[in-house]
């Protein structure tokens, strides 16, 4: 039950976050300082989940996010690789949540410069989206 409770003060703390670092005109004036709370959330998730659970994907992929928003690519990446394993051994690698990290991880790569990297992660991203399932509701 405390592991519980602990994992939805997490949830609401990481939504806050996001709320709260996104101002109204798309900017993050605040990201600075909702980088540790990121981290707390991704640290407790792994030890009361495990490395392997989807909520540890989730929680490396918004600090990925957050990172990628700050131009820090080189730290982005390898949490977004990390995500992407995590959610294809959970999901299977068709699974239309897949699409979305391989495409966050290809903005990345492209962002550095690793075009030729993206590529076949956004042409993977679309042959998956082009079959058409709906995004589970999580």
């Amino acid at each position: 039950m405390r592991a519980l409770l602990q994992l939805r003060v997490i949830s609401g703390w990481v939504w806050l976050a996001g709320v709260l670092a996104v101002d109204a005109d798309g900017t993050l004036p605040f990201q600075q300082n909702f980088e540790p709370l990121y981290r707390e959330a991704l640290e407790r998730r792994e030890q009361l989940l495990g490395p392997d659970h989807p909520k540890v994907a989730e929680s490396l992929t918004n600090l990925a996010l957050l990172l990628r928003k700050r131009g820090d690519f080189a730290a982005a990446e390898p949490l977004l690789r990390r995500a992407l394993s995590i959610d294809e051994k959970t999901f299977g690698k068709e699974d239309v949540r897949i699409a979305r990290d391989l495409d966050n991880l290809g903005s990345v790569l492209a962002e550095t410069g690793a075009r030729d990297s993206a590529e076949p992660l956004y042409r993977r991203s679309l042959a998956i989206l082009a079959q058409g399932r709906p995004l589970p509701h999580c």
